[in-house]
């Protein structure tokens, strides 16, 4: 399934914020939960202020797409046939493949960039961590 990326910003604008039960922090590390993963991120394009600059700790999908000659990848989860995502940047994807469940930390950013001759603003997670879970023995590596 292939998703728009630049669109999710403007979807998401539109989607309704989430409550504070969906985030748990420790010390500077705050854990999105699994369940409410696509309401927070929902609620972080809708009001980015409140989320840029802190470290986040999150688990989903890798979505791999191509986009004028760049790889861009990003977590992303599905609710009721929606898809949303934030993308990553990160220094090493090899063994990787589209759909992995993978579990990232990273600080939360805004980068602008051009979508159809428009500036458009974005969410992108500077990863610090990244995991996939081992399709071996079905844990996380």
């Amino acid at each position: 399934m292939k998703v728009n990326y630049f669109a999710i910003p403007l979807a998401a604008l539109l989607l309704t914020a989430c409550g504070d039960s969906s985030i748990a922090e420790s010390d500077s590390m705050i854990y999105i939960k699994n369940s409410t993963f696509y309401s927070t991120v929902s609620d972080m394009y809708a009001n980015p202020d409140s989320y840029v600059g802190k470290t986040y700790h999150l688990t989903g999908q890798l979505h791999i797409s191509e986009s004028d000659d760049e790889t861009i990848y990003s977590i992303y989860r599905e609710e009721n046939g929606s898809q949303i995502g934030i993308e990553l940047d990160w220094n090493d994807f090899s063994g990787l493949e589209h759909d992995d469940t993978i579990t990232v930390e990273g600080k939360l950013e805004t980068e602008s960039g051009s979508h159809h001759e428009q500036t458009v603003e974005y969410l992108v997670l500077r990863v610090t961590m990244l995991k996939a879970k081992s399709q071996s023995d079905g844990g996380v590596s």
